[in-house]
């Protein structure tokens, strides 16, 4: 009698689990659907612009100058994963210009529990070029916040960038073409160069990174890896076991993917590639609760 009622307190929580956790799928964007900013795909969830469902709250979202040369297509070649992939192509015809792309995904799962974030990003711009990717304001950056922006901002939870040149209040020059992440101290504050941390990985134009991001909601930190080819280049934690702090001092990160570009003169054009967005929250804590229910389950049957 006490097997069976083990067996069946499972049963029920096995139940639950599967009909109130529907934030335990992954939210997906691989550009399946096609689409770009001049024929947008808006009868598919997965395309650009897309629309809503599968977890997305909404759209992609564009902010961008007006006499920016913007192109943004789900073609190509040699793309970052399979299939479709988002290409983003943008020139400046006139001064400092930017475009930013974002989307949000709190229709998919509770932003206040912890979840981790992948994607492949792929710098398509020749950075060695002279004078094209020279400025501190030449930059490219994802991020999460809450609303669609070119760059990031103060209420980011986390950001990472790669800068044409550094020698700023917010980036020493050593820091300028790698990978850079924000080891912020939840104040909302501005970008200090002392809280900007060198991954070591010296951008190259035409390779695919690998990011793989950890965001925990309890502790308001987060850890990245980045790699390429299946091989990791770095990991965070091994410097920061703590991880590395949000930037913003809100009670949970926005649930807003952003990525964003900026150019500094007229003559730049910046170019990058994406895909392969999957964003999966952590297992709950009811899903720990069956786990415990089995393991005494078990327990208890070999007790007899």
């Amino acid at each position: 009698m006490f097997r069976v009622r083990w067996l069946a307190a499972l049963y029920v929580l096995l139940v639950v689990f599967l009909t109130v956790t529907p934030s335990s799928a992954e939210i997906i964007a691989e550009f399946v659907g096609g689409g770009s900013n001049l024929e947008p795909v808006t009868d598919v969830v997965d395309a650009f612009v897309g629309k809503a469902g599968d977890g997305w709250t909404e759209e992609w979202s564009m902010d961008f100058n007006s006499t920016l040369n913007l192109a943004i297509t789900t073609d190509g070649v040699n793309p970052p994963g399979t299939g479709n992939y988002l290409d983003v192509t943008a020139g400046a015809t006139g001064s400092s210009q930017g475009v930013g792309i974002g989307r949000s995904y709190t229709d998919g799962m509770d932003v206040s529990v912890s979840h981790s974030i992948d994607f492949k990003y792929r710098i398509n711009e020749d950075l060695g070029a002279s004078g094209t990717f020279t400025h501190y304001n030449d930059r490219y950056q994802m991020f999460d916040v809450g609303e669609n922006r070119k760059t990031a901002n103060g209420y980011c939870s986390w950001v990472i960038g790669c800068y044409g040149a550094g020698g700023t209040t917010w980036l020493d020059a050593e820091d300028a073409k790698y990978w850079v992440v924000y080891d912020g101290d939840n104040d909302t504050g501005s970008f200090v160069a002392e809280r900007q941390v060198n991954s070591g990985i010296l951008v190259q134009t035409g390779v695919t990174y690998d990011f793989h991001i950890d965001v925990d909601a309890a502790t308001k930190t987060w850890d990245v890896t980045i790699g390429t080819g299946g091989t990791t280049l770095y990991d965070s934690t091994v410097l920061h076991p703590d991880g590395l702090g949000w930037r913003t001092n809100a009670a949970t990160v926005a649930g807003r993917l952003g990525y964003g570009c900026y150019t500094n003169a007229s003559t730049d054009t910046r170019a990058y590639s994406l895909d392969g967005i999957r964003i999966v929250p952590e297992p709950s804590a009811l899903l720990l609760l069956l786990s415990s229910v089995l393991f005494l389950s078990v327990s208890a049957r070999r007790s007899r």
